[in-house]
């Protein structure tokens, strides 16, 4: 009884709070032109630099940014 009751606690805020509409926030085209942000430190101005480098490689491959930095990564996916 107590796990239903803590089943409940948890599912009846979540679907009241519109839960079961949610809908995950679609991938970007990567050949769409991003917003450039205004970074105040070097981290973020690289971090910028890197993800237009990563959009522009997976548009010439015809694949999601997500796509390609998982390829990278696992080797096997590569072949």
């Amino acid at each position: 009884m107590l796990a239903l009751g803590a089943v409940a606690a948890v599912l009846v805020p979540y679907l009241a709070l519109g839960g079961a509409s949610f809908e995950p926030t679609p991938v970007a085209d990567p050949c769409v032109t991003r917003e450039w942000r205004d970074p105040d430190d070097p981290q973020a101005v690289l971090e910028q630099i890197v993800l237009s480098t990563l959009d522009g490689a997976a548009c010439e491959l015809g694949v999601t940014r997500e796509d390609l930095v998982i390829a990278v990564k696992d080797e096997a996916s590569l072949d």
